[in-house]
């Protein structure tokens, strides 16, 4: 697990917490805490990004950029 830059992800593309929920059927708490940094994201949380966002490249809070292991 690791984090990534939920907040930087939702910027570029406009759109709100809420969006993303509904989107990636993701819990609103979970998207909370791991766009604060509070919570890691799991391969499970990667997948349902990507499956949602497929052309979506998730900048690891170093700076990398990380992909589901399904990929």
């Amino acid at each position: 697990m690791r984090f990534i830059n939920l907040k930087l992800f939702l910027k570029e593309r406009g759109l709100s917490q809420k969006e993303l929920v509904r989107e990636t059927g993701l819990p609103q708490s979970s998207v909370s805490y791991i766009e604060n940094g509070y919570q890691e994201v799991s391969e499970s949380h990667l997948e349902l990004l990507k499956k949602a966002y497929p052309d979506a490249e998730f900048i690891d809070a170093k700076g990398g950029v990380i992909m589901p292991a399904f990929i």
